[in-house]
């Protein structure tokens, strides 16, 4: 299974590197065109499409160096992370623990 990232929250499903692959996730009943994304995705834009049965997906990849998680929403309703995450649309990029890491109190 692909790495999904969730346009209305940000959450990605797995960390994201240079030249990963993942996919855009649009849960809401409307189509979505995200916008300058070239910071970190090999393409400018990108247009999700609304959910039906399941939600919108549309494919897209990391570029060789990525500079940046922020990127713009229409409609900007859209993004709506709640808690402590409000603003500008980004993707919240998760660390990822391996077994051989300890954590240090």
């Amino acid at each position: 299974m692909p790495t999904t990232v969730n346009i209305v929250n940000g959450h990605a499903s797995a960390t994201l590197n240079a030249g990963d692959q993942f996919v855009w996730v649009n849960p809401t009943a409307n189509a979505v065109e995200l916008t300058n994304c070239s910071a970190f995705c090999t393409q400018s834009s990108y247009n999700v499409p609304a959910a039906g049965q399941t939600p919108g997906e549309t494919a897209a990849q990391i570029n060789s160096a990525p500079s940046g998680w922020t990127f713009s929403e229409t409609p900007s309703s859209t993004w709506s992370p709640g808690g402590p995450t409000p603003g500008q649309p980004r993707i919240q990029n998760p660390k990822k623990f391996h077994a051989d890491e300890k954590d240090v109190a």
